[in-house]
């Protein structure tokens, strides 16, 4: 269900009942596990409930559908990588909700059933591995197979951070994000400082420039740094105290 409001089990004749829900609109999928392997469907979307309303007449149609298969494979190496998650999101990419997903195993190998149509397939890397998130989008016929979608990974470093405030006293909680603009930085994610106000980035291709901020909104401090990275370099995002202000 959209929004991830409610998720449910069918019973022995195929019923499903979605309960307590708030008023909107939704839409409903079966989820991508094991128990469905041999089977897709379509979503049904734009379903919309009002307070004190029941819908009892969604259907969802099982279906073959296509199969997408792949490897996953270590660029410093060539060997496969295995662990590593796979999804596949439908034409509109309805809420980034993934309606297959499978992980990659000992061959780094993954297999993906989805119903037809233009599908983008995504990769989400373990923390050694640069958090960029490789995709590509194929073509998924009813019955056919998309083979070779295949993913090459870099090998990241791991760069260690501190935050320095404006009384030098260390800070623990704060969260570090990527603030690329125009998303295309090479480290993509969220870490937080420990107790000591330390961090760690994993998955730095070294050589490529990150851009880090660190708001603490409550405080009215911020800081930035942009900066390329290499192995045994550190980073260090000082903040400062804003003010605010208002744009009408």
């Amino acid at each position: 269900l959209s929004r991830c409001e409610g998720v449910v089990t069918t019973d022995k004749r195929g019923r499903f009942t979605l309960s307590n829900l708030m008023p909107g609109t939704y839409f409903v999928h079966v989820l991508a596990d094991n128990n469905v392997k041999e089977w897709t469907s379509k979503y049904v979307d734009n379903i919309s409930v009002i307070s004190g309303e029941t819908k009892d007449d969604i259907e969802l149609r099982l279906i073959k559908g296509g199969i997408i298969t792949g490897k996953v494979i270590g660029e410093d190496t060539g060997r496969p990588i295995p662990g590593q998650t796979v999804h596949a999101f439908g034409p509109d990419r309805m809420l980034n909700t993934p309606f297959g997903s499978d992980v990659t195993d000992k061959n780094g190998e993954y297999q993906i059933r989805m119903f037809p149509g233009k599908t983008e397939v995504k990769v989400f890397p373990s923390t050694e591995y640069n958090n960029q998130i490789p995709k590509t989008t194929v073509d998924v016929v009813e019955g056919g197979r998309v083979t070779h979608v295949d993913f090459t990974y870099k090998r990241g470093i791991s760069i260690k951070g501190n935050i320095v405030v404006p009384d030098g006293h260390p800070l623990g909680g704060v969260t570090i994000s990527n603030a690329g603009f125009l998303g295309n930085m090479d480290w993509k994610g969220t870490v937080h400082t420990k107790h000591d106000g330390t961090f760690t980035l994993n998955g730095v291709i070294p050589g490529e420039e990150i851009e880090l901020k660190a708001i603490i909104e409550e405080e009215k401090l911020r800081g930035f740094v942009q900066q390329k990275m290499y192995p045994g370099d550190e980073i260090e995002i000082r903040l400062e105290k804003y003010d605010t202000a208002i744009i009408e």
